[in-house]
Parts: structure tokens; C-alpha cells; sequence
């Protein structure tokens, strides 16, 4: 035999009450960014485009600087080990 349990009144009121409150802090959150974002200054087509380009291509440079350092060190610890022994 099951045996239902109601809930009190008082807290379905509370929780009635509480959601209302979460649901206006949402949306007063959502006009505050909207307001934000049309303050931005976006970038255009191009200049993003140019950034992109350009940080592709310092990762790259770098990419290959530091494989060159790698292998340098490799090989000179590979000479001083085998000069050691």
C-alpha cells in the first residue's frame, strides 16, 4: 500500500515565490548583456582575418624554433654521453 505525502502549502508558496525571483534575475541578467554587447566594438571581416593569419603564423615560427632547440640539445647531450662513456 503506497501512502501519498503532500507537501505543505507554505512551501509550495516559497518555492512558487523563489522561481519567480530566479526567473527576473534571468532576465534582468539577459537585457544586461544585450546592453553590453552593443557596446563592443567588433572587429571587422578583415582585421580578423589579419590576426588570425598572424598568430598562425607566430605559432608555426615557433613551433619550428623550438623543435630546432630540442633537437640541438638532443644531439649535444647524445655527444656528451657517448664522450663520457
Amino acid at each position: 500500500m503506497l501512502v501519498e505525502i503532500s507537501r505543505p502549502i507554505v512551501t509550495e508558496k516559497l518555492n512558487t515565490a523563489n522561481h519567480k525571483i530566479m526567473v527576473a534575475k534571468i532576465k534582468k541578467f539577459v537585457a544586461e548583456v544585450r546592453t553590453e554587447l552593443t557596446k563592443v566594438s567588433w572587429s571587422s571581416r578583415q582585421e580578423l582575418l589579419s590576426a588570425t593569419f598572424l598568430v598562425i603564423t607566430i605559432t608555426g615560427l615557433l613551433s619550428v624554433f623550438i623543435g630546432l632547440i630540442d633537437f640541438s640539445f638532443s644531439r649535444i647531450l647524445r655527444w656528451l654521453i657517448v664522450m663520457v662513456k
